[in-house]
């Protein structure tokens, strides 16, 4: 009579699934381990329901993070399942289903805890929500002979430093908390929802602008990769056409004030906006700003005086384009897109279609 032990033992060497798992050692149990680090390995049983427990009971188990452990629950649980399909004898199949169950138990007690730890992380950064000037990637003279050091120190450390300063201080005095993963997602909720309130709209317009603007420029210059270029003249007909376009709005834009190429929708669009506002300020828009200019005096003057149009030419000798095309691949808040939407006279509570996030645009273009 051939032992079920022997039945089962064959069914878990033959054609043994090859993801998450990692090589048994000579003359060792069985070892697990996910791809994520090879070296993080733990001995496992799976013949019984007790055999997984007596994994999950190991202090080389419980001493793991949490995400670790859900890790190992959900390969423990692949591999059960994958035996227990291939089993034809219906006492080791019978014994595997029971061990089954239990691994789906572990690992909906697992999912659970997981939701838990994620609500209890938001909630966290709701009750401790403070925006920080992020950490620039270049020196203050990067960006010379075009941006100058005197300029970068003014703008980045007074300027940019006041209005998240000042953003930071209202929403202290008015208690308000947002439920985010980042502060990038939080400011982007913040705008659309207290639009009103002109301290938050300019402070945190001016933080926001400020992250994108400091963000997207380069000492490392390179010309747009294949791709983003056929997007631009997709778009604008040509590759010059673009600068001429985005430099024209710069131009017009009476006073302080902001130039953003945005993605919306299916299309990318050249818009300018006044003081420290941008498309965020309106609830329906759903797309995605690209690259950011500023076109305010305390950007250039010290070095280009009254002549802004030399500035916006030096800002294309710095601009990064490959952070532009990284922002395109990045996921939006929402699958939303408002179509109507024209930056300049935020229209609140416009409607807008629902579409996939991977728009025909994305497709069409490989991102």
């Amino acid at each position: 009579m051939i032992k079920l032990s022997s039945i089962l033992n064959k069914i878990l060497s033959e054609n043994d699934p090859k993801v998450g798992t990692g090589k048994k050692p000579k003359g060792s149990g069985r070892r697990l381990y996910t791809d994520e680090d090879p070296t993080d390995t733990v001995s496992i049983k799976f013949k019984t329901a007790q055999d997984i427990k007596d994994t999950l009971s190991k202090t080389s188990f419980k001493s793991k993070s949490h995400a670790r452990q859900s890790q190992i629950i959900n390969l423990i649980h692949q591999r059960v399942r994958a035996a227990y399909e291939r089993a034809k004898d219906s006492d080791v199949k019978r014994r595997l289903k029971t061990a089954l169950d239990y691994a789906e138990q572990r690992k909906e007690t697992s999912k659970e805890k997981t939701e838990r730890l994620k609500k209890q992380k938001l909630n966290e950064q709701k009750q401790d929500i403070k925006f920080k000037v992020p950490k620039l990637n270049y020196s203050y003279t990067s960006l010379q002979p075009y941006i100058d050091k005197e300029t970068m120190e003014e703008h980045f450390d007074k300027h940019f430093k006041g209005y998240t300063d000042k953003l930071n201080a209202e929403l202290d005095e008015k208690s308000i908390r947002v439920n985010a993963e980042d502060q990038i997602q939080a400011i982007q909720i913040i705008l659309g929802k207290y639009s009103k309130n002109n301290i938050i709209r300019n402070n945190g317009g001016g933080f926001y602008n400020h992250v994108l603007y400091f963000e997207n420029m380069t000492p490392d210059y390179k010309a747009p990769s294949t791709k983003f270029k056929k997007m631009l003249e997709e778009n604008f007909n040509s590759f010059s056409e673009f600068k001429e376009q985005f430099k024209e709005a710069g131009l017009k834009q009476f006073g302080s004030g902001w130039v953003f190429l945005i993605q919306k929708g299916n299309k990318l669009v050249i818009e300018s906006y006044a003081n420290q506002d941008n498309p965020y300020l309106d609830k329906a828009f759903k797309g995605k700003i690209i690259i950011a200019m500023d076109v305010w005096e305390h950007a250039y003057y010290l070095k280009h005086k009254s002549q802004r149009g030399n500035y916006i030419n030096d800002f294309f000798r710095v601009v990064d384009y490959k952070v532009a095309e990284d922002r395109l691949k990045e996921k939006s808040i929402t699958e939303n897109v408002a179509p109507n939407h024209t930056g300049r006279a935020a229209p609140f509570n416009s409607g807008y279609k629902t579409v996939k996030e991977r728009t025909e645009f994305g497709n069409k273009f490989g991102l």
